[in-house]
C-alpha cells in the first residue's frame, strides 16, 4: 500500500469511527485494508445497502462526493452492472430513495458504440439522468452536461418539425407509421414502396427530403440547415445545443449503409420529386451530428410533453397535431427493434439513441433523458437507462395504460398531493350533499367513505342537505349512514339549526323526528 493509499484510509477510518457504533474505539488508528468492504459491513442490511442512506453518511460528516478519497466508491457506484432482465437494480440514489446496491452487482460496464471516435471515447461509467416538468420544474443528478450526439434522436425532431408545417396526408406519401419488426440499417420498405416509419434510417432520410423539397424548397441547403439547427435551439428553450463538425465528418465516413438505403429508395422513386440524393443525406447526417446534454433534452422532451410548447419560454415550437403524432410514433417505433418490449413493460413514448441517450416523454406531465454510454450490442439501448424507466414506471403511475384507481395499485401519483388525495372525496360529498343527489351519496357510502366527515368549518353532508331542503338525502344520512342529527359545526350550529334558518319545515320535522336539537334546546342542557 502506497501512503497515498494509506493516508486515504486512516482519514475514512475515522470517518466509519464517526457513523458506525459496530467499530470499537480500540479501532482508531488502525488502517482499514478495503474501505469499501469495511463500508458496506456499516451499512448493510440484509445483504444490500441503501444508496440513500451511504450518501447522507458521507454527507452529515461533510464529505462531499467529489472528495478524491472517495473516488473509487463513486466509480464503483456509477459503473454499475444493469442487465437488461426483469431481476436487474438500479444502484443510483437518483429518484426514488429506497432503491438499494446490491454488492455482487458492482462490475463495470464497458461496451459502447464504437463506430466513430467521438463516441468510441465515452467514459462507461458516465451517468446522467434529467427531468423537467411541463411547469418548468428540473432537476439534475450525475454527468447531466456533458455533451454528447443526438444521432438518431434528431429523426423524431425532425419529424415534429416537418408535420408542424405539413399535413398529415402530405407525409403519409412518402412515410409509413408501422413499426417494421426488422432491423433499422436493412434495405426494406413497405407495400406502398415508403419506409416503415419516419424513427428509422430509411424514414430519417426521407424527413432530410420532405423538409428540403415540402416545406423550404425555396431555401438554399444551407439555409435549410440553419432553419432546422435554429428550430431545434427554440426547442431546448436557450440550453447548450451545438453541432459537432468532426462528428459530421466521421459519421460520414461510416455511413455506407445509410447511402445504399438512400440509392435503394431512389431506384424505387420514393423521393419527392426534385430531391437531391447527396444534399438530403448532408442534412440527415448534419443533424445526426448535433450535440447536446441531459438537461437539454430533457427540456425538449418537456416540451413535447407540453403540446409542443417550451415550458422555459413558453414558446410554441411544434403545433399540436405533431406532438400527437410524434408521440404515437416514438410508442410504438422509439426504440426500433425493441419498440414493442419497451411499450409493454415501461408504456411511455420514447426515443433512444446509440450513443447511451433515452429521452422519455410522460404527455402532460414531464419529460426526462436519462444517458450513460454502456449499451445493448443487439438494440444500441441504454442499458442504465431502461432499468432507470422500468423503476420509474414500477413506482409512479406513467405507463399509459396505468390505473391508479384499482386497489391494488401501490404506485404514487406525483401529479397530486397528499393534500389533494384528503380533500377531493371531502368537496365531492358535501358538493353532492349541497345539491341534493342521493343516488351518487350512496356510491359514496358503499365505497367505505366516513359520511360523517367535515370541512374546515365542521360543516358536514348532513348540514348542507339541512340547510339547502333536501330531505331525501337527510333521511339518507341519518337512516342509512347513522349521521348524528345534533354534530355541531365551529359556531355550534346543528343541522336542525340550519334548517329552521333557511326555512326548510319540512327538513326540520324529519331532523326533529330523528333526535335533533337546535343549540338553543342544547345549550339549555
Amino acid at each position: 500500500m502506497n501512503r497515498k493509499e494509506l493516508m486515504r484510509d486512516r482519514g475514512l477510518t475515522r470517518f466509519l469511527l464517526r457513523t458506525s457504533t459496530n467499530l470499537s474505539v480500540g479501532d482508531e488508528g488502525k488502517v482499514i485494508i478495503n474501505f469499501e468492504e469495511a463500508l458496506f459491513a456499516m451499512l448493510e442490511q440484509d445483504g444490500k445497502v441503501n444508496a440513500g442512506k451511504l450518501f447522507k453518511s458521507f454527507e452529515e460528516q461533510g464529505i462531499r462526493r467529489d472528495d478524491p478519497r472517495l473516488r473509487t466508491i463513486i466509480d464503483t457506484l456509477s459503473q454499475m452492472s444493469l442487465k437488461m432482465s426483469v431481476d436487474s437494480d438500479l444502484g443510483e440514489p437518483v429518484l426514488i430513495e429506497n432503491l438499494a446496491i446490491d454488492k455482487p452487482s458492482f462490475i463495470k460496464l464497458s461496451q459502447v458504440y464504437n463506430r466513430i471516435p467521438q463516441t468510441a471515447k465515452a467514459d462507461p461509467g458516465a451517468f446522467g439522468v434529467a427531468v423537467c416538468s411541463i411547469d418548468g420544474q428540473r432537476f439534475s443528478v450525475g454527468d447531466t452536461k456533458t455533451f454528447f450526439l443526438l444521432m438518431s434522436m434528431s429523426d423524431a425532431l425532425m419529424y415534429a418539425l416537418a408535420r408542424s408545417e405539413l399535413e398529415s396526408e402530405d407525409i403519409e406519401k412518402y412515410i409509413g407509421q408501422e413499426p417494421s419488426g426488422r432491423d433499422a440499417k436493412e434495405l426494406a420498405l413497405d407495400s406502398r414502396n415508403r419506409p416503415f416509419n419516419p424513427l428509422i434510417d430509411s424514414g430519417g432520410i426521407m424527413i432530410a427530403a420532405l423538409i428540403q423539397k415540402l416545406v423550404h424548397p425555396d431555401l438554399k441547403y444551407s439555409e435549410v440547415f440553419d432553419w432546422v439547427f435554429n428550430s431545434f435551439k427554440r426547442a431546448t428553450g436557450g440550453m447548450p445545443f451545438r453541432f459537432n463538425n468532426a462528428a459530421f465528418i466521421a459519421t460520414k465516413e461510416a455511413a455506407d449503409g445509410n447511402y445504399a438505403q438512400a440509392y435503394y429508395m431512389r431506384e424505387m422513386k420514393c423521393f419527392p420529386p426534385g430531391a437531391e440524393l447527396l444534399a438530403c443525406m448532408d442534412l440527415y447526417l448534419q443533424c445526426h451530428s448535433m450535440e447536446s446534454t441531459c438537461e437539454t433534452l430533457a427540456v425538449i422532451a418537456a416540451t413535447l410533453a407540453n403540446g409542443g410548447i417550451n415550458p422555459l419560454t413558453e414558446e410554441m415550437v411544434f403545433k399540436g397535431d405533431a406532438v400527437t403524432d410524434i408521440l404515437s410514433l416514438m410508442h410504438s417505433c422509439g426504440l426500433k427493434e425493441y419498440s414493442g418490449a419497451f411499450a409493454f413493460e415501461v408504456g411511455m413514448p420514447a426515443k433512444s439513441n446509440a450513443c447511451g441517450a433515452l429521452m422519455v416523454v410522460v404527455p402532460n406531465v414531464l419529460g426526462y433523458c436519462v444517458w450513460s454510454p454502456p449499451i445493448d450490442p443487439m438494440f444500441q439501448l441504454s442499458l442504465r437507462g431502461l432499468a432507470f424507466s422500468e423503476k420509474i414506471v414500477s413506482a409512479f403511475p406513467f405507463h399509459h395504460f396505468d390505473n391508479v384507481k384499482q386497489p391494488c395499485s401501490k404506485k404514487t401519483d406525483p401529479c397530486r398531493s397528499l393534500v389533494d388525495e384528503r380533500a377531493e372525496p371531502v368537496v365531492s360529498l358535501l358538493f353532492l350533499a349541497a345539491s341534493g343527489d342521493a343516488k351518487a351519496m350512496h356510491r359514496f357510502f358503499m365505497s367505505g367513505m366516513d359520511m360523517s366527515v367535515a370541512d374546515y368549518d365542521g360543516r358536514t353532508a348532513l348540514h348542507l342537505s339541512a340547510a339547502e331542503g333536501h330531505g331525501e338525502c337527510v333521511e339518507y344520512l341519518i337512516k342509512v349512514c347513522g349521521a348524528d342529527p345534533n354534530v355541531v359545526d365551529r359556531w355550534g350550529q346543528t343541522p336542525l339549526d340550519d334548517a329552521i334558518l333557511f326555512g326548510n319545515t319540512e327538513v326540520a320535522r324529519i331532523l326533529a323526528d330523528a333526535g335533533g336539537k337546535p343549540k338553543a334546546t342544547e345549550s339549555e342542557k
